[in-house]
């Protein structure tokens, strides 16, 4: 994508990979000790979960608090309000476009 700096690359490389966004939905709701949110994660593997915690937390998505909690930052939530959206669009939308065979 054009006019995108190099810290926007990065976040959209991170939310790219494999379960990142399912931790940023799972997170929207408050904060989450590890194994709880594994669990919601369908029980991804822990060293998955952890690599993902950790690389959002280098692109500033999540916050680790002092009660050993991960939690989605000031720029997480903007995500995750994203992500939302996108998934109202999805429940919206008909199956098939209008006038197209399927």
């Amino acid at each position: 994508m054009a006019g995108l700096d190099s810290e926007q690359h990065r976040l959209l490389d991170v939310l790219g990979h494999r379960w990142a966004l399912r931790v940023v939905f799972e997170l929207g709701g408050g904060a989450l000790g590890f194994n709880e949110l594994r669990r919601r994660c369908d029980s991804m593997s822990p060293s998955v979960l952890s690599k993902r915690l950790n690389e959002m937390r280098g692109v500033s998505l999540v916050d680790h608090d002092d009660f050993d909690s991960w939690e989605l930052s000031e720029k997480g939530y903007a995500v995750a309000c994203a992500l939302n959206t996108l998934v109202r669009v999805e429940k919206a939308s008909p199956t098939e476009s209008p006038g197209r065979a399927g």
